[in-house]
């Protein structure tokens, strides 16, 4: 599990905003949803920063099945299908269908295969960096869908 602490001054800036307004029940499925957009352009985009290329062994056994090259984590859409936004009253986030066991590795990279000798470099399809900090890109995004959001409101 994540926690995601926005720190930017456009979001504190509405925060005492946000915990006066007793009708923000939407919000948080707002910002989930915004969140899975992100994680389907960083897919779109083959990461955002570029995800580290395909090994030789990787292209050939795809090559040998069929498959291309050009979309680094999607060969079947297994991992890309199983991507939820989710949200409740206080909290909202993005997660992965427990039925893709291999999620973890493919997003924190990691020691894999037989006796752990196959290195997975971390290619970060949830829009997080390695501090759990949103990119940039999501971050500017969330601000905008929740600065949106407010306005509909009322809010400034």
């Amino acid at each position: 599990m994540f926690e995601i602490k926005m720190t930017a001054p456009e979001l504190q800036k509405f925060m005492g905003q946000i915990q006066a307004n007793a009708n923000l029940y939407g919000l948080p499925a707002v910002i989930a949803t915004e969140l899975y957009n992100q994680t389907v352009k960083n897919f779109e985009s083959n990461g955002r920063p570029s995800w580290a290329g395909l090994s030789p062994v990787t292209k050939a056994r795809r090559a040998a099945l069929g498959y291309g090259s050009d979309n680094i984590l999607r060969v079947r859409g297994k991992l890309f299908d199983a991507i939820t936004p989710f949200s409740g009253n206080d909290f909202a986030g993005v997660g992965v269908s427990r039925t893709v066991p291999y999620a973890a590795i493919q997003h924190f990279g990691g020691l894999t295969g037989r006796g752990h000798k196959t290195k997975i470099p971390a290619r970060r399809y949830i829009p997080i960096d390695a501090s759990g900090n949103l990119q940039p890109e999501a971050e500017t995004a969330i601000v905008g869908v929740v600065s949106h959001y407010l306005r509909s409101l009322g809010f400034d």
